[in-house]
């Protein structure tokens, strides 16, 4: 439940960006429930992966492993006292690490980032490029050393040393190293005007390096008005937001050739022989002394939130048609078994949001909202039909009922859309204006919501005049 109601909820983004760039207030009512749709929408289609994605053996969800065993370590071993003295030990380091977190988050800021570089150097332009990163877009954070838990332990869930397949790690180190090099490379040569912008910033500018005035180039209904557009001119990226744009569209391909090349084969012999041949797997066995969760149940959740996510959306007046909602959980349904198979051998779950967005602003052209929404269901839907399918993994490893998994799991969801509404709006209220700043402060930053809104607008509202074949970015898709 608990895991559940922590994930990450895309319609936090939209109903920020709403406030933040089209100084729109919506009824409370509608953003909650709207969280709660997008959250819960994706489980209906959990019910038809079950089988290829959390079943078989050789779906193991590397990262769950640390989970496993400290569950494992925790209820069993030789005796009461044993027990104590590991829960003794875990309570004592989750309140040290509570206790530190103070320091760098509040007390002594530093300590989230520390260079030795940097400090040796506080006059080049480049150093904090480089070797900065404490702050959100302040630098690369090469060789910089932080005693901030939430820094260094922050991948721990899905990336980690001890857990994450080499060939994975391999590829993650090899990406960064790419990245940095084309990144300083851009930068130093001016590609795009890059010195005439931040070094690292998910907003738009103008060419001489000012924000860009999205809303002068809308109508009142927020939509694209070509003629203001001729006035105020296209939008730039920041040379490194473009590069990471590029990338985006590289591994998608990557991950689809990965999974028909090394993993289509398994999962088409699941599929066809699902009603014919029982799963062999010694976890899914021992499962069996338990009543499964029936398909029905995925079938509810699913027409349930269709019909809220759907009304939502003419109550909000995304201007999303029904169609475009049909259409972005079609789309969803059919990468799941693609990248999930990703996710759930090599441990590394791929982004669909970039190319959501393309798909968006090609469909639904010159409605910046409409392609929020757009890649809201397709997306949320995408992600967390993952993460419920993880976390029915985890309960096959661990053993619990799967129907009170399942029921905890949509309780999660239905509180954490709720208390995702309050965070934001208490996090909206005290820092409105450090979210609409390139780098924010160390606690908090709009990077987020500003990249989710920067997208929705050049998809969204210029998909043509930016990405058509000989437009500005042309090269990307």
């Amino acid at each position: 439940m608990s895991s559940t109601a922590s994930d990450q909820a895309i319609a936090i983004s939209v109903s920020a960006a709403q406030d933040l760039y089209y100084h729109t207030t919506i009824n409370a009512a509608i953003p909650i429930f709207t969280l709660i749709a997008s959250q819960l929408i994706g489980y209906g289609l959990t019910g038809l992966a079950q089988d290829y994605l959390v079943y078989p053996t050789w779906a193991v969800y590397p990262f769950l492993m640390p989970q496993v065993q400290l569950f494992d370590a925790m209820h069993r071993g030789n005796g009461i006292f044993l027990q104590r003295k590991r829960r003794i030990f875990f309570w004592s380091a989750l309140v040290g690490i509570f206790v530190w977190e103070w320091f760098p988050e509040y007390i002594a800021p530093t300590l989230t980032g520390i260079s030795i570089i940097c400090l040796a150097d506080r006059k080049s332009a480049w150093v904090p490029c480089i070797f900065g990163g404490a702050a959100g877009n302040e630098g690369l954070g090469l060789f910089a050393l932080s005693l901030d838990w939430n820094y260094v332990g922050a991948g721990g869930s899905s990336i980690g040393s001890l857990f994450t397949p080499l060939s994975t790690q391999l590829s993650l180190y090899a990406g960064v190293i790419v990245c940095i090099v084309s990144f300083c490379a851009c930068y130093a040569k001016n590609v795009w005007h890059a010195q005439n912008m931040p070094f690292l910033s998910q907003l738009l500018f103008y060419e001489n390096g000012t924000q860009y005035e999205q809303l002068a180039i809308l109508n009142d209904d927020f939509t694209l008005n070509t003629t203001k557009l001729e006035q105020q001119g296209l939008p730039y990226y920041v040379a490194s937001q473009t590069l990471y744009q590029v990338s985006r569209t590289a591994y998608i391909s990557a991950a689809v050739t990965h999974f028909f090349i090394w993993h289509f084969k398994d999962v088409w012999i699941i599929v066809r022989n699902v009603r014919t041949q029982e799963c062999d797997d010694v976890h899914y066995q021992k499962m069996k002394v338990y009543k499964e969760v029936p398909l029905w149940w995925f079938g509810v959740i699913f027409v349930i939130t269709f019909a809220l996510g759907l009304g939502l959306l003419y109550t909000a007046k995304s201007g999303l048609p029904w169609w475009g909602f049909i259409v972005t959980l079609i789309f969803s349904t059919v990468f799941i078994p693609i990248l999930g198979t990703l996710y759930a051998t090599v441990s590394y779950q791929s982004s669909l949001r970039f190319l959501i967005k393309m798909v968006g602003g090609v469909m639904i052209p010159g409605r910046p909202v409409a392609n929020m929404y757009f890649t809201l269901y397709d997306y949320q839907t995408y992600q967390l039909t993952l993460n419920l399918l993880r976390d029915l993994k985890l309960g096959q490893y661990t053993k619990p009922p799967p129907r009170a998994t399942f029921v905890m799991q949509t309780v999660g969801g239905i509180v954490g859309g709720v208390l995702n509404y309050v965070i934001m709006q208490s996090v909206m209220s005290g820092n409105h204006d450090i979210l609409l700043t390139v780098q924010g402060t160390n606690v908090w930053s709009g990077q987020q919501v500003q990249s989710y809104n920067s997208q929705a607008i050049t998809w969204g509202a210029l998909s043509k005049p930016l990405y058509s074949p000989g437009a500005r970015y042309g090269f990307i898709p």
